[in-house]
C-alpha cells in the first residue's frame, strides 16, 4: 500500500516483452473504492515504430457518401507495439497537394474517414506511433472516390419574367460544382398558379457534365393571362434532387414589346440640337406606354442621357448637345412587363463658328519680320478651312 501523499508507484524488475496490468484503488476508513485499470507492454528495443505499408481501400461497405474506409498493415512487434496511428488526406481538386490531418486517431490498422465531399477523389497516408515517438509517413495511397449523392445545392442566379401573354422566360445558373456531387446533373422547373392547391407543373432538362457551365434558359408557354404563377427549380441527378430555389412569382398579363421602332431616322437642327425620328407604332402590335431614348457621344465612355416619350410620339428633339458631335442615339419601346428591343444610329449636330486658338507664339524675331504660331482650336466645331491672320502697326508710348 502506498501512501495517501503520494501518487506514483515505481515498479522495478519487470520482465521484457512482457504485459502487465495494474490496478490502482483507494482506501478510507469505510474500506476500498473502484479500481482503475491500466495494461503496459514492457519493451525491449527503445526505438520509434517502422512506418506502415501503403494505405488501401477497406473491406467495410458503407452507405455513406461522405465516408472511406482506408486500412494499412502495421509492421510493428511486440518489441515495438504501435499506441496509434494518425491518418492524412488529400483530395483531387482545387485543394490538391494540401494535406489535411484527420481528427481521429485510430488504435488498430484501419479506419472509417468521415466528413468527405461525395463523388470526390482522395489520397491517404498514415503514420503510426509508439512508446518512443512517430514513424515517418507512409507512401501515399491510390486515388480512391466516395460515392455519389443527391446534388446539395440548387441552381443559382434564377430569373424569370413574362415574356408575353401566355409565356415566362425562365434562366439559371448552373450551382457549383462541388455541390452536383456527381459527374452529371439536370435541372427540374416547376410551376403552378399561385394561390390555388393544383399539383406541380413539371418539366426537366436531361442531365449534362461539368463543361456546360453557361446560363441556361427555358420558356414556360401555354400559361393563362392576367394570372400569378409561382417557380422554382432543382438540380438533379441519378440519385436525388438538391433543394429548391427560392420561389420566383412572375404575373402573366402584358407581353414584352416583341418588335423595335421602325424607320428610325436623325438629323440636325442647329449645332446643338438633333431631332430623332421614327414610324408610327401600329396598333396591331403589342400595347405599349411609350418610348425610352438614350443618347450619348459616339466612341466615349460618358453616361447616357435618358428622356422618355409617350406612345403615340414619332419624334423627339434633343438640345444642348456638343457642336459638331456625333450621338449614339437608342430608342427602346416599353410597357408593363418590360423594355422591348433596342434600335439605335449615329446622327451628327451641324458646324458652327470654331472656338478661339490656341495661345499665340512669336519667334524669329527681327527688325523687319516675326514667326508667329499657334494651336488648333480645342473647340474647332466643325472642318478647320483656313485661318486669317491680322496685325497692325503700333507705337510705344514715352
Amino acid at each position: 500500500m502506498v501512501a495517501s501523499d503520494l501518487r506514483m508507484f515505481v515498479a522495478s524488475g519487470l520482465d521484457p516483452q512482457a504485459m502487465y496490468a495494474f490496478a490502482v484503488a483507494a482506501k478510507t476508513s469505510a474500506g476500498w473504492g473502484q479500481k482503475a485499470v491500466g495494461h503496459v507492454h514492457v519493451v525491449e528495443k527503445r526505438a520509434v515504430a517502422l512506418p506502415p505499408s501503403r494505405p488501401y481501400h477497406g473491406r467495410q461497405h458503407l452507405r455513406s457518401s461522405t465516408e472511406l474506409q482506408v486500412a494499412w498493415d502495421d509492421f510493428s512487434t511486440l518489441k515495438e507495439p504501435t499506441r496509434f496511428a494518425e491518418v492524412q488526406f488529400q483530395s483531387d481538386g482545387e485543394d490538391r497537394g494540401r494535406w489535411t490531418l484527420y481528427g481521429d486517431r485510430p488504435v488498430g490498422s484501419n479506419c472509417i474517414v468521415r466528413f468527405l465531399r461525395p463523388a470526390t477523389s482522395y489520397q491517404f497516408r498514415v503514420r503510426v506511433h509508439n512508446d518512443f515517438g512517430f514513424s515517418s509517413w507512409s507512401d501515399a495511397s491510390e486515388w480512391l472516390k466516395t460515392s455519389e449523392a443527391e446534388p446539395s445545392h440548387p441552381p443559382s442566379n434564377v430569373q424569370a419574367t413574362a415574356f408575353n401573354s401566355s409565356s415566362i422566360l425562365v434562366s439559371w445558373e448552373p450551382p457549383e460544382i462541388s455541390s452536383w456531387n456527381s459527374q452529371l446533373i439536370g435541372y427540374r422547373i416547376l410551376h403552378k398558379i399561385y394561390g390555388k392547391n393544383d399539383l406541380w407543373h413539371i418539366h426537366e432538362l436531361p442531365m449534362s457534365g461539368h463543361g456546360n457551365k453557361m446560363r441556361h434558359k427555358f420558356f414556360i408557354t401555354g400559361l393563362m393571362r392576367f394570372s400569378h404563377y409561382v417557380i422554382q427549380l432543382q438540380a438533379f441527378n441519378q440519385l436525388g434532387s438538391s433543394p429548391p430555389t427560392d420561389a420566383q412569382f412572375v404575373y402573366v398579363a402584358y407581353a414584352v414589346p416583341a418588335n423595335a421602332v421602325t424607320g428610325l431616322r436623325g438629323e440636325a437642327l442647329s449645332s446643338t440640337e438633333l431631332k430623332i425620328l421614327w414610324d408610327l407604332w401600329p396598333s396591331s402590335w403589342e400595347p405599349i406606354i411609350g418610348f425610352k431614348i438614350s443618347y450619348h457621344p459616339a466612341q466615349t465612355e460618358e453616361e447616357a442621357k435618358q428622356d422618355t416619350v409617350e406612345n403615340d410620339a414619332t419624334f423627339v428633339l434633343l438640345g444642348e448637345l456638343r457642336k459638331f458631335t456625333t450621338y449614339r442615339v437608342s430608342v427602346i419601346p416599353f410597357n408593363r412587363a418590360g423594355d422591348g428591343l433596342l434600335s439605335s444610329i449615329e446622327v451628327t449636330t451641324s458646324a458652327d463658328i470654331p472656338g478661339p486658338v490656341g495661345s499665340l507664339t512669336f519667334s524669329d524675331i527681327s527688325v523687319d519680320s516675326v514667326n508667329v504660331s499657334w494651336m488648333a482650336p480645342a473647340e474647332p466645331n466643325g472642318k478647320i478651312l483656313g485661318y486669317r491672320v491680322t496685325y497692325r502697326t503700333g507705337r510705344f508710348d514715352n
